[in-house]
């Protein structure tokens, strides 16, 4: 009876904590769905248990059935289920508080924590602890480098980077793909690379130092990439298609990219204007003109060229061109050129006849230039900081070359020269290196140019023809010379050294005399240029006018007419077959007026043609004995220089002239770009 009536007991308070239970979870749900109008719904749910625990206690007349019915509905609810299995009393969920209900676990309790984002990841993975994202090696590249420290020293090692791809965006607006592929080969492809072993020479003539980078996928540092990044922008922008061209790197952004790989992005401005047309007048090499040039850029998406120009002037009284050309594939230093040319020039001057040529012409071309590396003193050695470019030029032409126009007081010898025309087909040879600081007023640099021409290849033209040109310049100050220190600054003496009083106001007095002196002296720039051909026929015939020296006036040899040194007949200048000239020019700014585009000149000049006969002996010898007999002159002038363009007004006299040899003595005008 105590058994049943404690079991009976414990029911009751089993049910009201039930019952009380379920009163909270129905108000809680009552707040929560307010915004709704299920509550009566959802108050009804919620009383229907309750009553029918509330029929489950009924009184019954036997004690021991009421037991029974009572043990097997407390059996059916959870506190019943606990006390039937007494090993599961240990959870606290499962003792009732001394009011009688159930502790419910809820915001604040022990049993309960609420779930944060930090504790999900925590318990859904709590063995799987992130790790930290490793910094990309472009970032510690670049810092090492903007620090100032060295990429290549072994105490501190560069970080490993390594290309991954090549991005170029805004090409395709103007270039087709074809040919992007092609100028991005010589940087991709590892069948191209120097460090193929089995790469052929002709690939590296070619191609140059392109196929020298890293390859993609080799383990590099950050100036390699540099080097790579800043020669392909060079050649995109050689093309002379796009207005600028963003060159920068990024770490790479393709699936399964590392930390150390890296991609080279070229970002290509707006192309440029395709139609291009301008009008000009030109003064120089004693005549002038009036031109009118057109040109259209990026003809079929490869970057080429489509040009044209008409000229008419004075001496060249008419001249077409038309050209056609661009940049081979892979190497934009290298382009060919088609032209289909005629010109008429006016000879009447110095030889009483006019010349027509029409032809076609097929060029290739190469450019290469030479920067300085490394850090490098310019006070000690200004040469070496010149940028020096080289020139090659390997053309075929096929002209006809008519001689008419003469005049009634032409020489025989002139005439006769005029009888027929002559065919030419030649191969040529053209190779310049230009290292001047200027063209026009060089200080420091020099000039090299030479002309290889062979005739024989079809036609009446049959000659051997070679010409050499080589210009140096060179700026010095006599103030600085007169009052150079014993010792350079830029290099003292490690030893401390006492001067005597006597020796300190020696040097504070010449110190003192060195700028008030400064200011009327300036550099003076002097100029040495020596140029020189030969013509040699293959055959017994003379050679044709066309193809002979001219020499002479005031931008090849000043104080003397324009082509009027050599063999003459009657008063006519037959031009020449070998020549040499040789120009010494002094320039200086004037005195307290050094931002004056004017300068004084002085001038030397010196030279002599001869034409050699087709039978040797001793003709053949005094063809030669001719070139050792210089015409000579010197003189003082004023020189006005806009941009390229040179105006000399001198005044001289020749010192030295060969009989027929035509002088001009008193003051000469000069207007062009290229002088001896």
């Amino acid at each position: 009876m105590e058994f049943s009536s404690l079991k009976e007991q414990r029911t009751e308070a089993h049910d009201a904590a039930e019952a009380r239970a379920a009163a909270a979870a129905a108000s809680a749900q009552a707040e929560s769905d307010s915004a709704s109008n299920s509550r009566s719904s959802s108050s009804s749910s919620s009383s229907q248990p309750t009553s029918s625990r509330r029929r489950m206690r009924t009184p019954q007349s036997n004690a021991t059935t009421a037991g029974v019915g009572a043990t097997e509905a407390a059996a059916e609810t959870p506190f019943g289920q606990a006390m039937a299995n007494p090993t599961d009393q240990d959870d606290g969920h499962t003792q009732p508080l001394e009011d009688g209900s159930l502790p419910t676990p809820g915001l604040g309790s022990a049993e309960h924590v609420p779930l944060t984002s930090a504790s999900y990841d925590e318990v859904s993975t709590p063995e799987t602890e992130e790790k930290p994202m490793k910094a990309h090696n472009l970032l510690q590249a670049t810092e090492l480098l903007q620090a100032g420290g060295n990429p290549l020293s072994p105490f501190a090692p560069a970080p490993i980077l390594r290309l991954n791809a090549v991005r170029i965006s805004g090409a395709g607006r103007a270039l087709r793909p074809s040919y992007l592929a092609s100028l991005c080969r010589p940087y991709m492809d590892p069948t191209l690379s120097t460090q193929n072993p089995n790469t052929s020479i002709l690939n590296l003539l070619y191609y140059g130092s392109r196929t020298s980078h890293v390859l993609p996928g080799q383990p590099t540092t950050l100036p390699s990439i540099l080097a790579l990044t800043s020669s392909l922008a060079g050649d995109l922008d050689k093309l002379d298609v796009f207005r600028n061209i963003e060159a920068s790197l990024a770490p790479s952004v393709f699936p399964g990219a590392t930390e150390e790989d890296v991609d080279v992005i070229l970002a290509c401005g707006k192309p440029k204007g395709r139609v291009f047309l301008k009008s000009s007048t030109d003064v120089g090499n004693g005549e002038g003109s009036a031109s009118v040039q057109g040109r259209i850029r990026n003809v079929l998406g490869g970057a080429e060229t489509l040009q044209g120009s008409a000229t008419f002037g004075t001496r060249t009284k008419q001249a077409f061109n038309l050209e056609f050309g661009g940049p081979l594939a892979g190497n934009p230093d290298i382009e060919y050129k088609l032209a289909a040319f005629s010109h008429d020039r006016d000879y009447s001057a110095f030889a009483s006849l006019s010349e027509a040529v029409k032809g076609v012409r097929a060029s290739i071309n190469s450019s290469y230039t030479d920067e300085p590396k490394g850090i490098i003193n310019a006070a000690e050695d200004d040469e070496a900081t010149a940028t020096t470019t080289t020139q090659h030029e390997v053309a075929y032409e096929a002209s006809l070359r008519e001689l008419g126009r003469v005049m009634g007081n032409a020489s025989v010898a002139v005439r006769k020269m005029a009888v027929s025309p002559s065919v030419k087909s030649a191969l040529s040879w053209t190779w310049v290196r230009e290292g001047r600081d200027s063209p026009v007023l060089p200080s420091r640099g020099s000039k090299v140019r030479t002309v290889l021409e062979y005739a024989g290849l079809g036609g009446d033209a049959q000659h051997f023809k070679a010409e050499v040109e080589a210009s140096t310049g060179r700026h010095f100050s006599p103030l600085r010379w007169l009052f150079r220190p014993t010792t350079s600054p830029s290099t003292p003496s490690p030893f401390p050294e006492e001067k005597s009083s006597e020796a300190k106001s020696t040097s504070v007095d010449t110190d003192s005399t060195l700028p008030s002196l400064t200011p009327s002296l300036h550099p003076i720039y002097s100029t040495l240029t020596f140029r020189s051909g030969l013509l040699h026929p293959l055959t017994s015939s003379p050679t044709h006018f066309s193809d002979r020296f001219q020499l002479g006036g005031p931008t090849s040899l000043r104080m003397f007419r324009h082509s009027s040194l050599g063999p003459k007949s009657d008063g006519d200048s037959l031009g020449g077959d070998a020549f040499w000239s040789l120009g010494l020019s002094l320039l200086s700014p004037i005195p307290r007026k050094p931002h004056w585009p004017l300068m004084l000149h002085t001038f030397f000049n010196a030279g002599q043609m001869c034409q050699f006969p087709t039978s040797t002996g001793k003709e053949y010898a005094r063809g030669w004995s001719e070139l050792v007999q210089p015409s000579t002159s010197a003189g003082v002038g004023l020189v006005y220089m806009q941009g390229q363009l040179r105006v000399e007004l001198n005044a001289g006299v020749p010192l030295t002239a060969r009989k027929g040899d035509g002088t001009s003595k008193g003051l000469q005008l000069g207007i062009g770009i290229d002088f001896l």
